[in-house]
C-alpha cells in the first residue's frame, strides 16, 4: 500500500482547501479557508514514530484557522484509509489524545475511506465501563457514497471529484477478480481513457498535472505498457502534450537523485524530450555535456509544461 501514500498525500497537500470543500462542506463553514494551511509532518512523526498501518494511504496533521471566536487555531488530523482495520477507531483515538496532550487542543479528525465495503464505516470510538462512558466521534467520508456528488456540476472544478471517480473505477476493476494479461489490458485502457479525458478537460495545468500524477500512482502498469501508453497518447495528441512524468521516467529520476548519477538524469531528459519534440544531435550533445545536477533537475522539472524544447534546453546553457 505504500505506493499510494505519496499519491494521496501529495494531492491533499496541493489541494487541501478543495479537499475540505468536497468531502466535508459542513466543516468548511467553520474554517477560514482564506488563511494559509500549515502542515505539521514532523510533529505528527514525533507523536507516533514508526506507527504504520498497512491500510493507511495518507496521514496528515494540519493547522487551520477557525471562524469561531473561542479558538483561532484548529488542529486537524486527516487519515485516508484503504482497507478494513479492526482497531482503526482506537488508533484514531490514540492520535487524538496525543495531539491534545502535545498542543492542549483536541483535534478535528477527518477520515476518508477508499475501500469497497459498504458496511465499514468507523465514525466513533467508545469506552464503556460500569462507571464511565467515553465516546469520541470522527468525521467520515466514504468514497462509495460520493459518486453522485462527484458528477454534480458545482464540483466540476474540484480535483477531488475526479480523484473519487478514478479511485472508484480502479476499485471496481480490481474487485472483478481478473488477473494476469486481462487485468493489465483493462487497467491500461482505464488509464488511457482518463489521461485523454484530463487532457481534454480544459482544467488549469496544475490541476491536470496533480490528477495525472495521482492516476499514475493508482494504476501502475508494467514498464513496457507505460512506454506504449506514452507513445499512444503522444501520437493521439499530436505530439504536443505530455504534462507529467510517467512512472518509469519518475523511477529514473528518483534513482538518479538517490544515487547522484548524472548519466541517469541525462538519459531521462533525452528520453522525455525526444518523445515530446524532435532532438538534433546537437541537442543531445548539449544534454550529455551538462554535468551540473541542479541544471539537469531544473530542465527535467521544466519539461512538464514546456511548449518548445528551447524552454528546456536554455536551462542547461
Amino acid at each position: 500500500m505504500g505506493k499510494y501514500d505519496s499519491a494521496w498525500k501529495d494531492i491533499l497537500k496541493t489541494h487541501f482547501k478543495d479537499f475540505i470543500l468536497f468531502y466535508f462542506p459542513h466543516i468548511a463553514k467553520n474554517i477560514d479557508l482564506t488563511h494559509p494551511v500549515q502542515f505539521l509532518d514532523k510533529e505528527l512523526e514525533k507523536l507516533a514514530p514508526g506507527n504504520r498501518s498497512p491500510g493507511r494511504l495518507a496521514d496528515l496533521l494540519v493547522n487551520l484557522h477557525s471562524r469561531t471566536a473561542t479558538e483561532q487555531l484548529l488542529y486537524c488530523h486527516v487519515e485516508v484509509q484503504g482497507q478494513k482495520e479492526p482497531a482503526f477507531t482506537e488508533r484514531l483515538f490514540h492520535y487524538a489524545y496525543r495531539i491534545y496532550d502535545r498542543f492542549k487542543s483536541f483535534p478535528l479528525t477527518l477520515v476518508v475511506l477508499t475501500d469497497s465495503d459498504p458496511y465499514f464505516y468507523p465514525d466513533a470510538f467508545e469506552i464503556t465501563t460500569a462507571e464511565r462512558y467515553v465516546r469520541v466521534e470522527f468525521h467520515v467520508a466514504k468514497l462509495l457514497y460520493y459518486k453522485k456528488r462527484a458528477g454534480q456540476p458545482e464540483y466540476r472544478d474540484n480535483p477531488f471529484a475526479r480523484v473519487t471517480e478514478v479511485q472508484l473505477e480502479v476499485n471496481e476493476l480490481r474487485r472483478s477478480g481478473k488477473r494476469g494479461i486481462k487485468r493489465e489490458e483493462e487497467e491500461y485502457e482505464l488509464k488511457k481513457r482518463w489521461v485523454l479525458r484530463l487532457y481534454d478537460s480544459g482544467y488549469r495545468s496544475e490541476y491536470i498535472r496533480s490528477l495525472l500524477l495521482f492516476l499514475d500512482w493508482v494504476i501502475q502498469l508494467p514498464k513496457e505498457l507505460e512506454w506504449k501508453l506514452m507513445d499512444e497518447i503522444t501520437e493521439e495528441r499530436g505530439g504536443r502534450v505530455m504534462p507529467y512524468v510517467t512512472s518509469w521516467e519518475r523511477i529514473g529520476i528518483e534513482k538518479g537523485k538517490q544515487e547522484g548519477r548524472i548519466e541517469d538524469k541525462q538519459e531521462v531528459l533525452i528520453r522525455q524530450l525526444s518523445k515530446k519534440f524532435s532532438l538534433t544531435e546537437e541537442d543531445r550533445e548539449t544534454i550529455k555535456n551538462t554535468i551540473d545536477v541542479n541544471k539537469l533537475d531544473a530542465a527535467i522539472d521544466a519539461f512538464v509544461f514546456a511548449q518548445t524544447k528551447e524552454e528546456v534546453l536554455k536551462l542547461l546553457r
